[in-house]
């Protein structure tokens, strides 16, 4: 399949050129001078240099990925703290505004369109599954990954006033 004229190469020239090469895009109820040619090709131009940026600024920032370890110091809850803050997770930063915070020692996660939200909701993330897990011991027998997470929280968390 061959590629439209108007899409550019790598390199931007080679579209350029066929655009150049046609007068398809000419009014056609209206003679053009050379000056009309020009101020079009002139547009065309400056258009598809402006679709080649913005094509390569989307697919830069599809693949933009950056991972940032932060620590915390508190789960900011009135029944649960960090026995020895502080607790280090990873913060990844996929595109402009997509924060997830991580703990991945357990595989727990907190999502926001910023930093703070990720993390304030990574913090709940933690405090709801070790509740659960709390409720869930004895009653059940927990599987490998519960288990886990359930010996971790035990050991970074404590019940605040206990």
């Amino acid at each position: 399949m061959a590629a439209h004229p108007l899409y550019l190469s790598s390199s931007g020239v080679q579209g350029i050129q066929e655009l150049q090469k046609q007068s398809a895009f000419q009014p056609f109820y209206k003679q053009s001078t050379a000056s009309d040619q020009e101020a079009i090709m002139q547009e065309h131009f400056d258009l598809a240099l402006r679709i080649g940026s913005i094509e390569e600024d989307i697919t830069n920032l599809k693949n933009f990925i950056a991972i940032h370890t932060l620590p915390i110091n508190t789960l900011s809850n009135d029944k649960w703290e960090f026995r020895k803050p502080p607790l280090h997770i990873a913060i990844e930063q996929r595109g402009v505004s997509e924060f997830i915070a991580c703990l991945y020692d357990i595989d727990i996660y907190g999502y926001g369109d910023t930093v703070p939200e990720s993390i304030d909701d990574l913090k709940e993330a933690i405090i709801n599954q070790f509740e659960f897990l709390l409720e869930q011991e004895s009653p059940l027998n927990l599987g490998i990954m519960p288990k886990k997470q359930l010996t971790f929280l035990k050991e970074i968390m404590v019940e605040k006033n206990a």
